[in-house]
């Protein structure tokens, strides 16, 4: 990785759920989010990364900042890395208010669209690293160049 700037690493952190407040006050509060959230800011941040954490988003406000970061310029970075703290759902994540469908990375950031905020032709990497925390999953996606 040898560009002008590392990259950004946008963290999703959900730790209050609609459904969950609902049914079981209790269970919505997961005060354990913030070391985690704290050591990937860390983590990253040592690494040289933009970080930007968002707290407790509903699903149409992760898209949007999805779709915001996908129409920005990445040509100068390394990498782009999206980190989720949340609970799984069957096929995806929980957003605060419902299901977000992991399909939505994929359409937004995958080899067609990577030409365009990459800036040029080299090849792109797209992985993923999971990580279960006391009943939550964390998700890391890396999308880098070669």
């Amino acid at each position: 990785m040898n560009h002008q700037r590392r990259g950004k690493c946008i963290i999703f952190n959900h730790k209050h759920f609609d459904m969950v407040e609902k049914c079981f006050k209790k269970m919505n509060d997961h005060p354990e989010n913030e070391n985690d959230v704290r050591s990937l800011e860390s983590c990253f941040g040592g690494l040289g990364f933009e970080v930007f954490i968002h707290e407790d988003l509903k699903k149409a406000e992760i898209k949007l900042v999805l779709e915001a970061l996908s129409k920005e310029d990445h040509s100068d970075a390394d990498c782009l890395v999206f980190c989720f703290i949340t609970l799984k759902m069957d096929q995806g994540l929980s957003a605060k208010d419902e299901k977000l469908s992991l399909g939505i990375l994929s359409k937004l950031f995958n080899a067609k669209s990577a030409l365009h905020w990459l800036g040029n032709r080299n090849c792109v990497s797209f992985s993923y690293f999971l990580i279960n925390v006391n009943g939550c999953v964390i998700r890391a996606f890396l999308m880098e160049r070669r």
